[in-house]
């Protein structure tokens, strides 16, 4: 069984619909999550705040196989290739730990993360 840690973020239409759209389609796999929560965009820009998740998933496919599930979920919850041009992001979902492994240094390091991933380790047995 492979597990991850997830940040799920929207800042464009219903955030809060969109982020429980989204952790319906993860939810065969989510093993906890955190309250929804707000951050500015990270660059600075003059867009909505982001409303954010974290999530700790466990599935048995790979790292790739689950990063495309994750990708589907976001073009079903509204995601477009002009999203990050733009600014107005209907999801973003991002695998940032993989067993134990961070896979992505940029997004591990950002407030909207590490926020979200100390609220659920905190909350660990």
């Amino acid at each position: 069984m492979n597990h991850a840690i997830i940040s799920l973020g929207c800042n464009h239409g219903d955030r809060q619909a969109s982020i429980e759209k989204a952790l319906s389609l993860l939810s065969p796999w989510i093993v906890e999550s955190t309250p929804p929560y707000e951050n500015p965009d990270r660059y600075g820009r003059q867009v909505p705040c982001y409303l954010n998740v974290v999530t700790r998933v466990e599935f048995e496919m790979s790292l790739e196989e689950f990063s495309e599930q994750c990708k589907t979920i976001e073009q079903e919850c509204g995601r477009t290739p002009r999203d990050k041009s733009t600014g107005l992001v209907a999801m973003d979902i991002d695998v940032v730990i993989y067993n134990d492994l961070v896979v992505s240094e940029p997004d591990y390091a950002t407030d909207y993360f590490t926020q979200g991933y100390r609220f659920l380790s905190k909350n660990r047995p």
